[in-house]
């Protein structure tokens, strides 16, 4: 059975319960007739007031008082689409606060889809600052300070819930984790989670994300992912991420904060950053300083490529360890299958108590046959193709999971062979925990690089140029598919099109194509993490969405024929578009054809008909701080 099969049932689960969370909102209505309401005023003199009176879109503002409000918040579910903000116009911009008094049990729970709370300070309370019930999806929890709780975390997703933003706020001094994710497909983007009891962020369920956030003095470590197939990226770790569970997660261009005065002649005072218990994981271009990578000996099939880190201690097999600088005693190898590959690594020192055994890697040189070695080669092996242009079409068939296909320089060029019929995809992978890396492919008439039915493939630093009548680089029928820095140019269709679910498409370029630079095909095709990527002067839109529930972060999309960022008519909504660049598009920065979608930081400039467009029934009344 290969790993895909084996992982049918925890996808249908993923797809069924996201989208039940977020289908279940519907729209809001149009709210031309939804309600605003004022907090405090002699009419509604509490926020619980003003939610008795409330309806499915109405927006309450609250405004700091004295003291705090002393009450628990429910939110029901008929009040779709609510919003809960605070009202910091005027001079002094301070926070409510919401207060528990240390024994009101949660201080807001929400059984509504699509509400958004932002801007308060909520604590004092026993088992969870903000409560997101189980079935319940869309909620977008921003700007918030949320501390002191006396036993529960900060934030709390339920099971089953799905589709969750945690956007800039603080999670603090709670008796728990800061934030504890039971659901699926949920983005934890921008936050500080500091001297929580447990963790800093505990995901107990698969497929959630976690970006950009500041750890620091959690009490267990700052990460847990008890399930896997989660996104850790570009957060700045104090302690220790752990990695369990089903495993398939990535761990990309995190950085280790200096452990300062506690650092002593033995090293930091937690030296771990990244421990490893689950399987085929990757670690890629992450700065730990002076802490340490481990993977334990349950976790077989980590790829450790161009990190820095004082040390790499690896207790399992079949792992794959590239271009890592690496200080101290440098790479430690205690592999008993000797099937660990270790290459053009820089450590001061490697220590292996069993040398990687030979027939787990094999060399292409020019002028040899990439499919040749495909064919004959077992699952797992690495192949390293040495510079040179290779004339054929590369299929990687079911059954050769966990195989890795790496570039030695930057010269391996693929390219149709003359005796090539189809000559239509370059690398046509069919395996899951496939990786491909480093290659320049040109010229091929269907798809560039082409990854079907895998769960946890790695297309990594390629270049794809020149395909004429059809997309660079096409995902069908994936899970945990990690895009990074791929280059696409001149192909017929898109840049990327992605039909799959939980992919991270992760500072990639598409430039000149005739479709769309990024283009998320179908509805099922949510959970995706697309951030930091630049599309430029495509003839269609930037970035595409024919879903909704992903997340669009920090891209650049400019002089594109279309708008720089389009969620298309009949997605589900609930996109969280942050901090995104939509300059010189021909049509607009950001084009809306979905409701419940957030936006907020991002810049729009110089495009053709104007900065956004709404399409849907749920414009809000209030908009968010776009």
């Amino acid at each position: 059975m290969s790993a895909l099969d084996a992982f049918q049932g925890e996808i249908r689960a993923y797809r069924s319960e996201v989208r039940g969370a977020t289908s279940a909102a519907g729209a809001p209505g149009p709210t031309g007739g939804a309600l605003l309401l004022r907090v405090p005023t002699p009419k509604y003199p509490t926020i619980s007031a003003a939610l008795a009176a409330a309806q499915s879109g109405s927006t309450i503002l609250v405004r700091a008082v004295a003291g705090a409000f002393l009450e628990a918040l429910e939110i029901p579910s008929g009040l779709t689409g609510l919003r809960l903000l605070a009202d910091t116009t005027g001079r002094r911009r301070r926070r409510p606060v919401l207060d528990g008094g240390g024994f009101r049990a949660v201080g807001v729970t929400v059984d509504a889809a699509g509400v958004r709370i932002r801007g308060f300070r909520i604590q004092n309370f026993v088992e969870a600052g903000v409560r997101v019930s189980t079935k319940v999806g869309g909620v977008r929890i921003l700007d918030s300070v949320i501390q002191r709780i006396v036993r529960g975390p900060g934030v709390d997703l339920a099971l089953a819930s799905g589709g969750c933003l945690v956007y800039r706020s603080t999670c603090r001094r709670c008796g728990d984790s800061g934030m504890k994710i039971s659901g699926k497909d949920h983005y934890a983007v921008g936050n500080s989670c500091s001297f929580n009891a447990r963790y800093g962020i505990e995901a107990t369920s698969f497929g959630n994300h976690i970006l950009s956030n500041r750890f620091r003095g959690n009490g267990v470590g700052d990460c847990l992912d008890a399930q896997g197939n989660t996104i850790f990226y570009d957060n700045e770790l104090g302690g220790e991420l752990f990695l369990d569970g089903l495993g398939t997660s990535c761990v990309a261009l995190n950085r280790v904060a200096s452990s300062g005065p506690a650092d002593d002649e033995a090293g930091p005072r937690r030296p771990v950053a990244v421990t490893a218990a689950s399987r085929d994981n990757t670690c890629l271009e992450n700065d730990l300083g002076g802490a340490s990578l481990l993977a334990l000996p349950t976790a077989a099939g980590q790829l450790w490529l161009e990190n820095r880190a004082r040390l790499a201690v690896v207790l399992s097999a079949h792992n794959l360890v590239v271009r890592n600088a690496l200080a101290a005693r440098g790479l430690v190898v205690r592999d008993g299958t000797h099937t660990t590959v270790a290459v053009q690594n820089a450590c001061g020192r490697t220590s292996c108590a069993a040398a990687p055994c030979p027939h787990t890697v094999v060399r292409v040189r020019s002028g040899e046959s990439i499919s040749a070695a495909v064919g004959s080669a077992g699952p797992g092996t690495t192949i390293v193709v040495e510079d040179g242009t290779y004339a054929e079409s590369v299929r990687v068939p079911p059954g050769k999971d966990g195989l890795r296909l790496l570039a030695a320089g930057g010269g391996a060029r693929l390219v149709p062979g003359g005796s090539d019929a189809a000559g239509r995809t370059g690398f046509d992978v069919w395996s899951s925990h496939v990786t491909v890396s480093g290659f320049r492919v040109r010229g091929f008439r269907g798809a560039g690089i082409a990854v079907t039915a895998s769960l946890g493939a790695r297309l990594l630093g390629n270049r794809v140029s020149r395909v004429p009548g059809g997309h660079g680089i096409v995902l069908n029928k994936t899970f945990s598919v990690l895009l990074s820095e791929n280059s696409v140019s001149r192909a017929g269709g898109n840049g990327i099109s992605i039909t799959g679910m939980n992919t991270w498409c992760l500072g990639n370029r598409a430039v000149r194509c005739g479709g769309a630079g990024i283009s998320m095909e179908e509805t099922n095709t949510f959970g995706n993490a697309v951030v930091d990527n630049v599309v430029r002067l495509n003839r269609g839109d930037g970035i595409l969405d024919h879903a909704g529930p992903n997340l669009l972060l920090r891209n650049t999309a400019s002089g594109n024929g279309g708008s720089g960022i389009r969620e298309a008519p009949g997605g589900a909504g609930f996109a969280s578009i942050l901090e995104n660049v939509a300059s010189a598009n021909a049509r607009y920065g950001v084009e809306l054809a979905t409701g419940m979608n957030y936006l907020a930081q991002n810049l729009l400039s110089d495009n053709r008909l104007g900065a956004i467009h709404r399409q849907s029934a749920d414009t809000p009344s209030i908009p968010s701080s776009s």
